[in-house]
């Protein structure tokens, strides 16, 4: 198991660091660089160390909607979490249900993604046309006081380079397509690897019901849907799929009510961090930047006392504020033992670890965790 966690792991530095202390402490404690390889410390691939990460998306258009509001219920009961495309020129003239989005969506803790100020198939723009569109949407997310990350190309037309280009610059840190040929790999950074080959050509399953346009490689029901799951899950990878409106057989690539539910009950039996894309993305450029510093105290007698660590990613922590999993390996006489973390020199948490690897989940902010007995 340890091995396998080495491999999934980014490469981090640990530095046994010389400290200042009291005259009381230097009497009771040293440092001891020779015994430093007892404390491992790892970041986990995923949040919270889960075998694989999976983002449920719907490009179903307003989250006012009523058929909508009764998918949010579903997902609301079910304990995860859905993210809805954000068309700003759609929400700047729709006011009820920009305060809908504002004042009762967000508050479930639900999603978002850019798809657009109007939504427009971008491959037919030139540059500077595509990239004018992808600003004003970041900017009026802004405006609206949300955090723009994640991206969805209406249509799924983000195929030119020229386009993915300008998406980037424009300030999105990551694009999805809508690509039902990606039913063949839609898996996102399987095995070991920690980035996606294109941050801005992310792929999808594509969910739609087969009575719809009868597309045989669109994922058309839970049966179609669990081989995926399990897969990313083998994989250690991130999965995205894609809705469009649910329990609305008059709309656009609809999706059937019964088997959304059906989907959130096979995710919930598997060990996924079922999260956003932006916090998906945000969480995996933080562990690709991210730099641990380790400080082991032991006292007089060679007994570990305390473990300091303080992590950071040089990456704007008003952007980059998902904490990022840690993963200590502790010394067998502190393991179901009551174990104290200190941060700023105030308590914050107490836990008790079952296991030689405590799982802790800090913000990379270059503040300095302190785990003692």
């Amino acid at each position: 198991m340890k091995s396998q966690l080495i491999k999934i792991f980014i490469s981090i530095s640990i530095l046994i660091n010389s400290c200042e202390l009291t005259d009381l402490e230097q009497a009771e404690s040293k440092l001891n660089p020779n015994d430093s390889a007892k404390v491992n410390v790892n970041i986990a691939k995923w949040y919270d160390n889960h075998a694989a990460a999976l983002s449920i998306t719907n490009d179903a258009g307003s989250v006012a909607w009523e058929n909508e509001k009764v998918v949010q219920k579903a997902v609301e009961d079910a304990g995860l979490n859905i993210s809805y495309e954000f068309v700003s020129a759609a929400y700047s003239i729709d006011s009820a249900g920009l305060q809908y989005f504002l004042n009762e969506f967000l508050s479930k803790g639900f999603g978002y993604f850019g798809h657009g100020h109007e939504h427009l198939n971008h491959d037919l723009l030139s540059f500077d046309e595509a990239y004018r569109s992808f600003k004003m949407c970041y900017h009026t997310m802004i405006e609206f006081g949300l955090k723009p990350v994640s991206y969805a190309y209406p249509g799924g037309f983000g195929y030119h380079i020229s386009t993915q280009e300008a998406l980037k610059k424009s300030g999105f840190l990551s694009g999805r397509k809508f690509e039902k040929l990606d039913f063949d790999f839609p898996y996102i950074m399987p095995n070991n690897e920690t980035q996606p080959s294109n941050w801005f050509q992310l792929p999808t399953l594509v969910m739609q019901a087969y009575n719809y346009e009868y597309c045989s490689i669109c994922i058309n029901n839970t049966d179609e849907l669990i081989p995926f799951l399990d897969n990313t899950i083998k994989l250690n990878a991130w999965l995205i799929i894609t809705y469009h409106p649910i329990g609305r057989e008059d709309l656009y690539g609809y999706y059937y009510l019964e088997d959304f539910k059906n989907d959130l009950e096979e995710i919930k039996k598997r060990d996924f961090w079922v999260a956003s894309m932006d916090d998906i993305t945000l969480y995996t450029y933080e562990r690709n930047s991210a730099k641990i510093n380790v400080t082991n105290i032991y006292s007089k007698s060679g007994e570990l006392e305390n473990i300091k660590i303080k992590i950071e990613d040089n990456l704007n922590d008003l952007i980059y504020n998902v904490p990022l999993t840690v993963l200590v390996d502790l010394p067998n006489n502190w393991v179901d033992q009551p174990l104290n973390l200190h941060k700023n020199s105030q308590e914050f948490e107490k836990i008790v670890s079952e296991t030689n690897q405590l799982k802790i989940s800090i913000i990379p902010d270059k503040e300095e965790i302190i785990i003692s007995q």
